[in-house]
Formats: structure tokens, C-alpha cells, sequence
């Protein structure tokens, strides 16, 4: 779930996150946030600070109180201090804007692995036109399957996309 209040960077998170295979649940405002995670139960909450009609922080307090899902706090609130107050107060992890879209899904994916254990590693990968089987150990562009050594698969392996 994003919970950002600039419809611009909503949009531009939701759509990179999307593509990169997530399914996200979005709302602007902080008594939404509230709201929509009691419906929806989100394994991740990225959590913007300033919010409209309930700040991030009182979102973030409210959330620890009904569930344990991630929280990673997006702030231009980049002082040590509000660093220690985000993480304090319940978050997972804390990234001040601006920041790249990549290291925010990077550390989703870090935030889930922690709380999920290595057993609920996912076998099928996507990014983009490509899917990749880990449980088949094949790699596909289009639906079109990619032949792929035993080696190059370990290399792309699935342990990291930053070759894709």
C-alpha cells in the first residue's frame, strides 16, 4: 500500500512498483491510510509523513497498534532526529526524498524477505516483458522462452535484477 498525498509521485511509485510485479493498493491522506488498511491487510505500507487530515507518524503509531506489516516512512524530513522519531515510533525503514524508484522497490523486497523468511521466496519472477521460473530455471521475453546455460541462468539467477 503508498500512502503519498502528491498525486505525481503516487502515480510515478504506483506505476514502478506495478510493473515491477506488486500489487499496490494506493490513498492520499492519513484517515484513508487507516481505513483502507483494515480492508485490504497490506504486507507493506510505504508511508509518507506529511499527510493530510492524519500525519504519517500518527498513521505509522496507529498501524503498530493492529498490525505487523512494513512500514517504510518517505519523507523530505531528512534530520537525524525525524530519522529516529519515524523508526521509533514503528517504522521498518526510512528513505527521505528524493529517491529512486529502484532503491525504494529494492527495499521493499529487502522488508518482505525479512518478514517472510527465505521459504516464501517467490518461484516466479517479473520485471517488465520478462519472467523468470526459478522453479523451472527458465527465463521468458514475451512469452517467448529464452535459452538460457545452466551458468547464465545462476548469473541472472535470481538473486538480484540489476542486470535486467
Amino acid at each position: 500500500m503508498i500512502v503519498e498525498d502528491e498525486r505525481y509521485m503516487l502515480e510515478e511509485i504506483q506505476t514502478y512498483l506495478q510493473r515491477e510485479g506488486f500489487q499496490v493498493h494506493t490513498c492520499q491522506n492519513g484517515r484513508e491510510a487507516l481505513e483502507l488498511a483494515q480492508l485490504e491487510q497490506p504486507e507493506l505500507v510505504v508511508l509518507d509523513w506529511m499527510l493530510p487530515e492524519k500525519s504519517g507518524l500518527d498513521v505509522c503509531r496507529e498501524l503498530r497498534q493492529i498490525s505487523n506489516c512494513g512500514i517504510i516512512m518517505v519523507t523530505a524530513r531528512s534530520e537525524e532526529s525525524d530519522k529516529i522519531v519515524g523508526l521509533e515510533i514503528g517504522a521498518d525503514d526510512y528513505l527521505t526524498k528524493p529517491f529512486s524508484l529502484r532503491e525504494l522497490s529494492t527495499r521493499i523486497r529487502a522488508l518482505l524477505r525479512r518478514l517472510h523468511g527465505a521459504e516464501n521466496k517467490p518461484q516466479i519472477l517479473k520485471r517488465g516483458n520478462l519472467t523468470i521460473s526459478e522453479a523451472k530455471c527458465q527465463v521468458y521475453k514475451d512469452d517467448q522462452e529464452i535459452q538460457l546455460t545452466p551458468t547464465e541462468f545462476k548469473h541472472i539467477g535470481c538473486t538480484s535484477w540489476h542486470c535486467f
